[in-house]
């Protein structure tokens, strides 16, 4: 095989993987690889993609709950004019598909009652979801009962915007915790009056918005396009360190392209519009792992956690590894919740994944006798 042909082929290749992630797979197979590459190869192909790295255990997780609203939920813009009435009374929000975006549409006469006029206001805006983040994390014990926890970005290819926000939620006020990175900013909501930050990767959306299961944002954001992890990007170096123990916890990650409400929208559009821009609705969440639990916490307790949260994401979907070591897992988690005592930890089965072994981690840190 030429030059040529190694470069057809593996371009081929590439591109039948990031098919099958789109459902494009019988489109391509016939138009790009037909006389390229046998029947063999394009097997491989589907094996690669359907059967990914394990190293990233978080691509098969979904966003979060799976029963929050989104303005991906809206009804679907069809690409009326200006001219033209919404489908049903006072419908003013789409959602453009085709554009990943929302689209506020509603008649100027809303702003004064007494105006009869029939001219229509757009106003469009993607949301600061359209992001894939990968996050891979490390935790170690350090001196002075202090824990750092670092972690690894990633924006996926299948990203429309760059991530310019990474946040973690933390679920405890009274720790002090140190965030670093060499290029981004850190930010905090610790300092506002109540927790507002929701843990909604690891719990259903009914639950979320109880005060015990809100936390805060603590976390870091880049000082400018330039800083940005655009699609297919990286970003190493993430570090925070705290007294709070290990647990499963919320990440969230976002685009900077907030949406501004205009004082002269009417009244009755900026309140149909900022429910939409909670973070569980507006931001994208992953499981990842983080400072959780105090050193007086009892172990049950934690073991009880552990045992909530991996059923939820299993139950979500998250997980694409081994049945066996989740099983394993949960049956010493089981034991530590029984007993309310930490236990020696040795396990036979090896975690399939990078996300089975950061809980593995995180569970002999809180959990384990060691």
């Amino acid at each position: 095989m030429g030059i040529a042909s190694n470069r057809a082929f593996t371009s081929c290749i590439v591109r039948v993987v990031e098919a099958l992630r789109h459902s494009y797979l019988k489109f391509l197979v016939e138009v790009c690889c037909h006389g390229e590459v046998s029947r063999t190869i394009v097997i491989a192909a589907i094996t690669l993609a359907l059967f990914p790295s394990t190293s990233n255990g978080q691509l098969s997780c979904p966003n979060g709950a799976s029963n929050i609203e989104t303005v991906r939920d809206l009804p679907r813009w069809s690409g009326r004019s200006s001219t033209q009435h919404p489908s049903a009374p006072k419908q003013y929000l789409f959602f453009d598909a085709v554009r990943d975006e929302l689209v506020v549409y509603y008649p100027k006469s809303l702003n004064e009652s007494t105006n009869s006029s029939q001219e229509y206001t757009e106003i469009r805006w993607q949301p600061q979801f359209l992001v894939a983040p990968i996050v891979i994390s490390s935790q170690r014990p350090l001196e002075g009962n202090v824990f750092e926890y670092k972690y690894s970005l990633e924006n996926d290819s299948t990203a429309k915007s760059s991530i310019s926000w990474f946040s973690i939620v933390s679920s405890s006020a009274e720790d002090n915790p140190v965030l670093t990175h060499p290029a981004w900013i850190t930010h905090s909501s610790r300092t506002s009056p109540a927790p507002h930050a929701p843990q909604v990767a690891i719990m259903d959306a009914r639950l979320i918005k109880k005060s015990e299961n809100l936390g805060y944002f603590l976390g870091w954001h880049s000082k400018d396009q330039t800083q940005v992890i655009p699609p297919n990007g990286q970003l190493n170096n993430f570090i925070l360190r705290s007294q709070l123990m290990p647990g499963i916890i919320t990440a969230f990650a976002n685009s900077d392209n907030v949406f501004r409400l205009s004082v002269e929208m009417p009244p009755e559009i900026h309140s149909l519009i900022v429910p939409f821009l909670a973070p569980e609705r507006n931001f994208k969440s992953i499981a990842t792992i983080g400072p959780k639990f105090s050193l007086q916490t009892k172990p049950s307790t934690i073991a009880n956690d552990f045992l909530q949260v991996v059923a939820h994401l299993q139950k979500q979907g998250c997980f694409n590894g081994s049945d066996e070591f989740l099983r394993e897992l949960m049956e010493v988690l089981h034991r530590v919740h029984e007993s309310d005592k930490r236990v020696a930890m040795q396990f036979q089965k090896r975690p399939s994944n990078a996300f089975e072994s950061e809980i593995t981690n995180a569970v002999k840190l809180s959990l384990s006798t060691h």
